[in-house]
């Protein structure tokens, strides 16, 4: 109550008209001029005096004036400093559900170990929608694949790289016909074994997919079956279920699958990788928060992939491995 008394009575002093103040204030006259005589009467003193039509404010409406901008001012103050500091205990992150189950088994306890008292939020978007929520201000940064695309319009911290790849069940038998082949970051797999292969993919709205329509055209392979999901996150469920194969970004395995139902093949020489990154608007300052996802993100990135030597299963041999 005595914030808006405060903002009352600076409206009178400021428009020097009861009328126009409580046009200001959307509020009648007769009703700022019942709380104004309330006022005056509980301090026993008279704030404003009028000369002509004017409302001036007395010797006590001048120090009762200087005292609430003062506190309207210390209010403001502690509003912003509480406002920020309850910011910065709050994270959301857009990422696509692919890397939800990653990101929350590598990056969130680690985070949760720094900051106890962080509140974090995870918004799901395709990766195709990542500038749009971040342009528009729906999250503040994004965990995903750096295009050129995104490049050109955001700020980004790189924290690693993937390629696409085959994604097998525990011992599928691909992996024994698999190559050791340099230049590829997992056992390579030449695309003739893979012409009867039963594949999952994801649809051509999703990078996944088009890349998998894109690579089975090149190499003239028509898969047996395919079974079209909407999402690439549920392609590693049915793959588990043991419905066929599929082509994924390599997240890290050790962090995306501890139970180690999937392998990863190479299709692609390793140099065709994907810059992962934390994408921003370039007017955005990242918070201690933020900082310390890309600094957990990295770290996850820069470990060796437990999925380079398969269930120590034998592979075949074309030159030493990378």
């Amino acid at each position: 109550m005595w914030l808006r008394e405060f903002e009352y009575i600076l409206a009178i002093a400021e428009e020097r008209s009861m009328n126009r103040a409580a046009q200001r204030l959307f509020i009648t006259q007769p009703a700022l001029s019942k709380m104004l005589a309330s006022l005056e009467a509980s301090l026993n003193t008279q704030l404003f005096e009028r000369a002509g039509r004017a409302m001036v404010p007395t010797e006590a409406g001048r120090q009762y004036i200087q005292y609430a901008r003062e506190l309207i001012r210390l209010n403001q103050e502690m509003e912003s400093s509480l406002t920020r500091r309850s910011q910065e205990n709050r994270l959301t992150v857009g990422l696509s559900m692919l890397r939800v189950d990653m990101f929350t088994r590598s990056v969130l306890p680690g985070l949760v170990g720094l900051f106890p008292d962080a509140s974090v939020r995870l918004h799901t978007f395709r990766q195709t929608h990542f500038l749009q929520a971040l342009i528009d201000r729906e999250i503040p940064i994004a965990f995903g694949v750096v295009t050129a695309d995104l490049m050109q319009h955001l700020s980004y911290a790189r924290v690693g790289t993937e390629e696409m790849v085959l994604v097998v069940p525990s011992g599928h038998p691909l992996i024994k016909k698999a190559l050791q082949k340099a230049g590829f970051t997992y056992p390579f797999v030449p695309p003739e074994k893979l012409q009867d292969e039963r594949f999952i993919l994801s649809d051509q709205a999703n990078f996944s997919g088009r890349f998998a329509d894109s690579y089975f055209h090149e190499n003239h392979i028509m898969p047996a079956a395919v079974l079209r999901t909407e999402y690439s996150s549920q392609v590693p469920g049915a793959i588990a279920a043991g419905l066929g194969i599929g082509i994924l970004p390599s997240l890290p395995v050790r962090h995306a699958d501890p139970d180690g139902k999937y392998r990863y093949l190479s299709i692609a020489p390793s140099g065709r990788s994907m810059t992962i990154g934390v994408l921003y608007r370039k007017d955005h300052v990242l918070s201690p928060l933020e900082e310390a996802v890309i600094r957990l993100l990295r770290e996850v990135y820069s470990q060796p992939d437990s999925a380079r030597n398969p269930d120590g299963e034998p592979s075949g041999t074309d030159a030493p491995a990378d």
